[in-house]
């Protein structure tokens, strides 16, 4: 699917845990992909989603190359 996310193989030393008082209750409305995120890739068509890939997916926000071309 156009809109999906690279997955990332790590191996994790340390995990911090919080008690999650500070954190907000959150309820779960519905899912927007159906409606909102289909729609926006297959109105770009398979040579758009390429291009948007190649300007905005290149570089993670900390400046590392993600392998994401376009190409």
């Amino acid at each position: 699917m156009a809109g999906s996310r690279q997955v990332f193989d790590m191996a994790i030393d340390m995990v911090q845990t919080s008690c999650g008082t500070g954190v907000p209750f959150m309820t779960f409305k519905k899912q927007r992909g159906p409606e909102e995120l289909l729609p926006y890739y297959a109105d770009m068509g398979e040579d758009g989603v390429r291009d948007y890939w190649g300007r905005k997916n290149a570089q993670s926000i900390d400046g590392m190359e993600t392998g994401i071309f376009g190409d």
